[in-house]
């Protein structure tokens, strides 16, 4: 990559970004779960809805994760593409 691509904004870098949060938000996601668990299996009282959220949370929040970067990125692609046709109309 060019210092010259990346001050005129042709190179795009939001994309590995987007990558980065991904993984932070994944993280995230599976030790919240791993913390509701833990918790709802210490809980005198209601554990057992704790365990039951936290299993959710470490399926779903890594997908959802997942699908929202996703989106982020297919724009991005989108630009990409477009930018791609446009310069072989020029």
């Amino acid at each position: 990559m060019k210092l010259e691509d990346f001050l005129k904004f042709d190179k795009m870098i939001t994309p590995t970004i987007i990558t980065i949060i991904y993984y932070f938000l994944a993280g995230i996601a599976i030790l919240s779960g791993v913390v509701l668990i833990i918790r709802g299996i210490s809980a005198d009282w209601g554990g057992g809805m704790m365990v039951f959220w936290g299993l959710i949370t470490l399926v779903a929040g890594p997908i959802w994760a997942r699908i929202t970067c996703e989106l982020m990125i297919v724009l991005f692609k989108i630009h990409g593409r477009l930018s791609s046709i446009d310069e072989k109309t020029k």
